[in-house]
């Protein structure tokens, strides 16, 4: 299958919660569980080319399915091979292919079905990091496989626990750029670099990142929009509901 009209159909796709932080998204901390959320730190309903891993995924398999309607699209829970691969991470991505590789299932969870499905080496597409391949020697991992028929529940809000992050955004370099909760700090936010393969290095969320972003203009934008805003105080825990399900 020619890897390059899907290439072409994500090639504009941005990473990151873009829309939602220059467009009202609220910050709320709890100092006694020492968690923050993000409300709404997702737009899962909006037809949008900017967005979380799971926002692109599902915005490139519409796009996909419009276009090519012949393609079967799997909706994919695994790892990324640089940056979320540790125990408790996740990334979202698809496979396509010419051929019904799930023979009609809805969801595939076990290994030997999910390593058989991986040696037809489908089309891996990730629209996050813009890679459009064979998924044989990319390194990706496979946890769980969705049809695109298959509903799946969302929220667009994200509770993140102390010394965890989200992606901001990717750098001109292919670096990642993190909003990370730090309870340790004087604000609750650091922002947090990670280069393929390394550990996120925090800084604190005041610093001057005008030279260390000085080809990355919309994401120095989105990092200034977070120091203006208030982070509120919640007393009680914070719970997130499935608030949005997608095909």
């Amino acid at each position: 299958m020619d890897a390059a009209p899907l290439v072409e159909i994500i090639k504009d796709y941005q990473y990151g919660p873009i829309h939602t932080v220059q467009n009202g998204m609220q910050i709320f901390q709890n100092p006694d569980t020492k968690q923050v959320l993000f409300s709404p730190l997702y737009h899962h309903l909006r037809d949008l080319t900017s967005g979380s891993d799971t926002e692109l995924m599902n915005r490139a398999s519409r796009d996909i399915k419009n276009a090519y309607p012949h393609l079967q699209i799997i909706k994919v829970i695994g790892q990324h091979p640089d940056f979320f691969n540790k125990p408790g991470e996740e990334h979202c991505y698809l496979l396509v292919n010419e051929n019904d590789l799930m023979s009609g299932k809805s969801q595939v969870e076990d290994r030997k079905t999910i390593n058989q499905i991986r040696d037809q080496d489908p089309l891996l597409v990730d629209p996050s990091f813009k890679r459009v391949e064979s998924i044989s020697g990319t390194g990706y991992r496979i946890d769980s496989l969705v049809s695109q028929e298959q509903l799946i529940g969302y929220s667009n809000e994200k509770v993140v626990e102390n010394n965890h992050g989200v992606p901001l955004g990717m750098t001109s370099e292919g670096n990642l750029v993190y909003i990370m909760v730090n309870f340790d700090s004087e604000v609750p936010l650091n922002i947090g670099f990670q280069q393929a393969g390394k550990k996120i290095e925090q800084y604190e969320l005041d610093t001057d990142y005008s030279q260390i972003l000085e080809d990355d203009a919309q994401i120095l934008e989105l990092i200034d929009i977070l120091k203006q805003k208030e982070i509120k105080k919640a007393k009680k825990p914070f719970k997130v509901k499935h608030q949005v399900f997608i095909r």
